[in-house]
């Protein structure tokens, strides 16, 4: 058979078994794979409790527990699956049960705060004290350190000295400051969701004429709106204390390098607390007529 011949009897084929000779010249399937792009994601394992419940002392010592959640969301977003349950001690009916008792009682939230969570601010109080304390370890050992250097001697020893307290200190300090933080964000979370859970009970007890009173506006500002400035509270209030605190003792300190003239300085940082305290009612103002718009918003919507 000529080519022409062969030509004519694959285009006859083609015509009347179209299937048939689709299939028979079809290229075979490509297998080419892109493995670079497949991601096959391994499925997660089931945790019925709290790393922190299971752990020792050293791994809670420096946060060990939390190592293997860090290590998964540094390679890929972080699924529902892979967040741990509550612990038993943050669980809204613990929180709520213990908060609620206090709350009654007094009427108060402060009130109920400190009962609840007295022991935690102390420790926190502690914390910070200790936090201070490191935080002026730095100048100090500079200044020993110029101190030997200056001097007619060289006193080797204590410039190793005042290196290896500077360093002990920032250890001890980033140490203390890690777990004063995760202290205060657990009271913040325990204390945030005991209101919220105080203020749905009081919402499904609310009577017909209370409920013309208090709209559904108010009540979502009371749950999302409010309950920031309670956090933010939470979380700043070991400034009322601490600021003077650093205040006094940078003072004390500059007296001791300079004398007299450190109180010099003191002046104008009165004259900045007054300009600064203007400028805060200046903002609580203008903070006051925002909040009122946005409760009218929150009304109408």
């Amino acid at each position: 058979m000529t080519s022409s011949e062969l030509l004519i009897s694959k285009l006859v084929t083609s015509e009347r078994f179209p299937h048939v000779f689709a299939h028979c010249t079809m290229a075979p399937p490509s297998t080419t794979k892109y493995n670079s792009v497949q991601h096959v994601k391994p499925p997660p394992e089931i945790v019925s409790r709290h790393p922190a419940e299971r752990a020792g002392f050293a791994s809670k010592a420096f946060l060990a527990w939390a190592s293997p959640l860090l290590h998964v969301g540094s390679l890929r977003r972080l699924d529902i699956q892979d967040l741990w349950p509550l612990e038993a001690s943050n669980q809204s009916v613990t929180v709520s049960s213990a908060f609620e008792i206090s709350f009654v009682q007094s009427r108060s939230v402060l009130s109920a705060f400190l009962s609840s969570h007295g022991v935690a601010v102390a420790v926190v109080g502690a914390m910070q004290v200790v936090i201070i304390s490191m935080t002026y370890v730095g100048p100090i050992a500079v200044k020993q350190i110029l101190q030997a250097i200056e001097g007619s001697d060289f006193h080797m020893m204590v410039v190793v000295q005042a290196l290896v307290m500077l360093v002990a200190t920032k250890i001890v300090s980033a140490f203390v400051t890690a777990h004063a933080d995760l202290i205060t964000q657990r009271m913040v979370l325990r204390t945030t969701s005991a209101l919220q859970h105080l203020l749905f009970l009081k919402t499904l007890r609310l009577d017909a004429t209370r409920r013309r009173e208090k709209t559904a506006g108010d009540i979502a500002n009371l749950f999302s709106s409010d309950m920031q400035w309670i956090t933010a509270f939470a979380t700043t209030v070991n400034q009322v204390w601490t600021a003077p605190v650093r205040v006094v003792v940078t003072l004390l300190m500059l007296y001791n390098v300079i004398g007299w003239a450190a109180f010099v300085g003191s002046g104008a940082l009165a004259l900045a607390f007054a300009i600064n305290h203007g400028i805060t009612i200046v903002q609580r103002r203008i903070l006051a007529t925002y909040m009122v718009k946005k409760d009218g918003r929150m009304k109408a919507v």
